[in-house]
């Protein structure tokens, strides 16, 4: 069952799989920054 817009992995699949790990590596990057700025909350509000 393909769709007519083609999804993310099959863009992947068929792009250079360098321009994914990027991908990948930028959304885990926002995540880190996410959780890092959240833990700098915390020690702020504790100490």
């Amino acid at each position: 069952a393909s769709s007519i817009h083609p999804t993310q992995v099959e863009l992947c699949s068929f792009s250079r799989p360098s321009s994914c790990d990027l991908q990948f590596t930028y959304g885990g990057f926002f995540v880190c920054l996410f959780v890092f700025g959240w833990l700098v909350c915390l020690l702020v509000l504790v100490f």
